[in-house]
């Protein structure tokens, strides 16, 4: 009679061995999986350039640059605008409401031909008058004129705080100040800040070289006035520029003969009316911080110059200039008018 044999010992051995990778796979999963993920490092070396802010109503103005990341910190960081209030931490809407805006889509590069070109190469798009580029932490105050909702200096403005946050956490600018000022239609201007009233309804012209007057050794005092006609809402916007002489009258403009009309300033259709020349233009002007032909080296302002050519008394050519470097951004139809005072120029040889 054979022998029983007991099997279930061996068996269960088996199934422990063949089980045992199994089970120490789910054991490890299982752990794996309560490890964190890598963290950014967020640390204390992340700082801002700039704690107050002062931008122009009524002019696009970029604030760049502004956080400094320190090699202890992660990248990429996201910025976020937050608890914007006014300086009595009241709730300020008026910082967040949406104003009509015109952005470029294509490159401005001063050799544009026509008003149309230029305005192919914007668009209008609605922002409100501080945004945050959440990549990189850049400040743009957008071109919105005066809007009364908008305290302006001397109050005492807005406070704002920063948020910047990675993976690894996220961290706080507090309490930075943002006092607005009034918008200047152009400039150079003499404006009381507080009141927005002009001081001086003239400036005095940035290029007046070799101009004589009449009078012996008396050089004529000139002065710079901006004027927009409000009148003329219709068509395309306009600049004109032009001379009067010591007692209110229109000198030709085309007395300048040595001006490139062409080229004077980036405007287009230059037709002469009534002694002075005028351009369609777009605005602001310059339309875009870049250095052109058109402009000063910084691209901030434009620049022109009126010449002519005469003969002094010892027959030697003197070359005359008058013009300016300024900045329209206000929209409209402006005149650049050049006033003589006391005594008019001279354009005859001696």
């Amino acid at each position: 009679m054979m022998k029983e044999t007991n099997l279930k010992p061996n068996i269960c051995k088996a199934i422990v061995w063949t089980s045992l990778p199994l089970l120490l796979a789910v054991f490890l999963n299982g752990c794996m999986s309560n490890i964190p993920e890598d963290l950014d490092n967020l640390g204390k070396d992340i700082s801002i350039s700039r704690t107050k802010f002062e931008p122009f109503l009524g002019k696009t103005e970029y604030f760049q640059n502004l956080v400094n990341v320190g090699k202890n910190s992660s990248l990429p960081l996201t910025f976020r605008l937050q608890n914007v209030r006014t300086f009595e931490g009241l709730p300020a809407p008026e910082l967040q409401e949406k104003y009509a805006v015109k952005i470029w889509k294509n490159q401005y590069t001063g050799n544009e031909t026509s008003v149309e070109e230029i305005e192919k190469k914007r668009v209008v798009e609605y922002h409100s008058f501080m945004e945050i580029s959440e990549k990189n932490g850049n400040l743009t105050f957008w071109n919105t004129p005066n809007y009364p909702e908008i305290h302006t200096y001397p109050h005492q403005g807005y406070l704002f705080d920063i948020e910047y946050e990675n993976s690894g956490g996220k961290q706080h600018f507090r309490n930075l100040k943002l006092q607005a000022k009034r918008a200047r239609p152009y400039n150079p201007i003499d404006m009381d800040e507080n009141s927005g009233i002009l001081r001086n309804p003239f400036v005095y012209p940035g290029i007046k070289e070799n101009i004589s007057g009449h009078q012996e050794g008396a050089d004529p005092e000139v002065e710079v006035y901006f004027l927009r006609n409000v009148s003329e809402t219709s068509g395309s916007k306009t600049l004109t520029i032009s001379v009067i002489d010591s007692i209110g009258k229109v000198i030709d403009i085309q007395k300048f003969s040595k001006t490139d009309f062409k080229n004077l300033v980036h405007g287009f259709n230059p037709r002469f009316e009534g002694g002075k020349v005028i351009y369609e233009v777009c605005y602001p002007i310059p339309l875009v911080s870049i250095p052109t032909k058109f402009t000063n080296t910084t691209g901030d302002q434009a620049k022109f110059e009126l010449r002519y050519d005469r003969l002094g008394k010892d027959g030697k050519n003197i070359e005359a200039s008058l013009g300016h470097q300024f900045a329209i951004y206000q929209e409209g139809n402006w005149e650049i008018q050049f006033w003589f005072r006391g005594q008019s120029p001279k354009f005859e040889n001696d």
